[in-house]
């Protein structure tokens, strides 16, 4: 299932290459959002198994997503400087084909046949995951609008398209240590704090992007960003799987990804450009700080009422 989204992703990417109007952009970007709805949660929750069955953390394996990303943004932002974004549909498409090859060393967890699949209401018992679930969706107001608006701010704001690749390449950077490191703390004072944390700094960064005026500000407050999504990835990824039952960890790695990736932009971006048409774009961003902060009490919340504590659900 992973390889057939794989390659749909790829197709979907190369074909964007000769679409030029709405009409032809936004069947293919239904494709894509098929496909990456897919490819995340059966990858992450894979990748989150194999950490616990290999003894590693989860973080130290996900760094190397960011690596790459972050290079990638970087040099490409200054090749699409030079040569124009036409090659960049083909070169992506290429570079799915390796991703294709490399998904056959993943291993998939083995739960026994013969092990009785729980119910999937279930879920609804573990407070702290449904918690989780409801942050993430907070959470993902604010994603959609960084992934979406911030290349156009910053170039809004005067920044070429090398600093539209920096933006994000060096906030990739900056996940690397926090990403690598995040298993220490979260071994000290628990998943959740660092989860909560990590939206902290991430809800101060958009508060950031809100008064910068001038693309090196922007480029800092991006920077700030990544700080705080290094912890949030690999948090939000480990402790749903630690507490979701082995039989429904893709489900769940699946609901949280719908809820923030899918429904969250879905509900709050044509809003946001609405209101970036009216209010200017950095109003959008100061929103994003405000829903981020808000995720804090959420799971704050969740937290103070030791609903973490509980029995996690994979041990039934």
């Amino acid at each position: 299932m992973l390889a057939f989204a794989v390659a749909l992703a790829g197709l979907g990417i190369l074909m964007l290459r000769s679409a030029e109007t709405f009409a032809s952009v936004l069947p293919l970007s239904l494709v894509l959002s098929l496909a990456f709805s897919s490819t995340m949660p059966l990858a992450d929750s894979m990748i989150a198994q194999m950490a616990v069955h290999y003894r590693v953390d989860y973080g130290k394996l996900r760094v190397w997503g960011s690596l790459s990303f972050a290079l990638v943004s970087i040099v490409c932002g200054a090749l699409w400087k030079r040569f124009g974004f036409g090659a960049m549909f083909p070169v992506a498409a290429v570079i799915f084909v390796f991703v294709l090859f490399v998904i056959r060393f993943l291993e998939e967890p083995v739960t026994g046949e013969q092990q009785a699949r729980p119910s999937l209401r279930i879920l609804a018992l573990d407070r702290g995951l449904m918690a989780l679930f409801a942050a993430n969706f907070l959470i993902g107001v604010g994603e959609g609008l960084y992934i979406t608006f911030s290349g156009v701010y910053m170039d809004q704001l005067g920044g070429s398209k090398l600093l539209v690749g920096g933006l994000f390449g060096l906030s990739a950077l900056c996940e690397l240590p926090t990403m690598a490191l995040s298993g220490a703390p979260a071994r000290r004072i628990g998943k959740p704090v660092v989860l909560g944390a990590s939206y902290a700094i991430m809800g101060i960064a958009f508060l950031g992007y809100a008064i910068a005026r001038t693309p090196e500000i922007l480029l800092l407050f991006g920077m700030l960003k990544g700080v705080g999504y290094g912890f949030y990835f690999s948090m939000t990824i480990s402790l749903a799987n630690e507490r979701a039952p082995a039989a429904w960890t893709s489900t769940v790695q699946s609901l949280l990804m719908g809820l923030g990736l899918g429904l969250a932009p879905l509900l709050t971006l044509p809003l946001a450009g609405w209101l970036s048409d009216v209010l200017g774009m950095a109003r959008i961003f100061g929103v994003a700080g405000v829903v981020e902060l808000l995720a804090v009490l959420v799971l704050g919340w969740a937290w103070v009422r030791r609903e973490f504590d509980e029995f996690p659900l994979n041990c039934l």
